[in-house]
């Protein structure tokens, strides 16, 4: 994305207002960040911490207001904009590292351009540029929206080979290696760079090609790709568009970890993880503060990717994998649609 090529503006794009270049933004380029969101789309996040103002760039799809610290959450910010009029805010992001992880109101994918829901995002400025750095098994999780409108969503399990020239893929339901996936959902890419961007495109469906990323978030690997899906098109599935965000498929044993951001549906609040149980207290875009409590199961199994744990209760059900920066979550309450949750894990 061309920094020259996206438009700022005050308030919504469509508002009325005069457009000018980016290039003249008055905000700092080193609080400028490549956002991921779980519509689907990336655009440009600027922050200005001095004036408490920011600004989200994307062609037809720019906004800019003002954030504030949360008094009683220090370190967490809350965004305020037209999208964020009326009811309760979960308009909020927080700093890991020289990323930012939250949630802000966007159009849904293939929604109307004037109605927005709060989704979750990642914004990250550093990315690895070296292909022989993006090389090994990654465990993305995705979350997805038809034309139809039907969520969905799981792990993606996803091996990049040969410098960063070629990616595999399994598009199982099960978090399998990609050792055991079964051959009927394997997919096969050719790599090719530009800058920090890779450009996936298939070895037997031209139509199924998509960008994607690696950030460095605290030091560590993340996977991160925004866009459009077509691998499933030749089995008869339908288009998707969404997010998928991952870490590498390393066998590591899961700390004790707290933490914060934002949850399933838009709903922000803390997580609580001892190896066994999550428990995680959200407050949601109606400010409703509920309680949800699920057990967490690790991949015994040797066909299974090591880092994803399932978790699993009658109020919860899902995925989830993290590091030593990030938590992040694929599931959904019983009755709810599934989302993404990702949370900043405390010192």
């Amino acid at each position: 994305m061309q920094e020259d090529a996206a438009i700022a503006k005050a308030g919504d794009a469509g508002s009325g207002d005069a457009l000018r270049p980016l290039v003249q933004s008055p905000f700092p380029r080193e609080h400028t960040y490549r956002f991921f969101s779980a519509n689907g789309t990336e655009q440009l996040l600027r922050l200005d911490f001095p004036s408490r103002r920011f600004e989200l760039l994307g062609a037809g799809a720019s906004t800019s207001g003002t954030f504030s610290e949360d008094a009683a959450e220090p370190g967490t910010f809350a965004f305020t904009s037209a999208r964020t009029a009326g009811g309760y805010n979960a308009a909020r992001f927080r700093l890991v590292g020289d990323a930012v992880i939250g949630a802000f109101p966007v159009t849904p994918a293939y929604g109307s351009p004037q109605r927005f829901e709060t989704q979750s995002f990642i914004a990250a400025k550093t990315f690895v540029t070296e292909g022989t750095q993006i090389d090994g098994s990654f465990a993305p999780l995705e979350i997805n929206r038809a034309p139809t409108g039907e969520v969905g969503g799981g792990v993606i399990s996803t091996r990049i080979t040969n410098a960063g020239t070629r990616m595999t893929t399994c598009m199982s339901s099960t978090p399998y290696t990609i050792e055991t996936c079964p051959s009927g959902v394997l997919r096969t890419y050719t790599l090719q760079q530009n800058g920090d961007i890779w450009h996936a495109t298939s070895t037997v469906n031209s139509r199924d090609q998509f960008d994607f990323s690696v950030a460095l978030i605290g030091g560590e690997r993340v996977y991160l790709n925004a866009g459009t899906f077509r691998d499933l098109m030749d089995l008869g599935g339908p288009e998707r568009t969404g997010l998928r965000v991952g870490m590498p498929a390393i066998n590591e044993d899961w700390p004790l970890s707290y933490g914060m951001g934002v949850s399933v549906g838009g709903s922000w609040g803390n997580y609580a993880l001892d190896g066994l149980r999550l428990r995680a207290t959200v407050a949601d875009p109606w400010g409703q503060v509920r309680a949800v409590t699920t057990t967490v199961q690790a991949a015994y199994l040797g066909y299974l990717l090591p880092n994803v744990r399932s978790l699993n209760s009658t109020e919860f059900a899902g995925y989830a994998i993290q590091n030593k920066s990030l938590f992040l979550a694929w599931g959904a309450p019983s009755g709810s649609q599934p989302a993404i949750s990702v949370a900043q894990v405390a010192d």
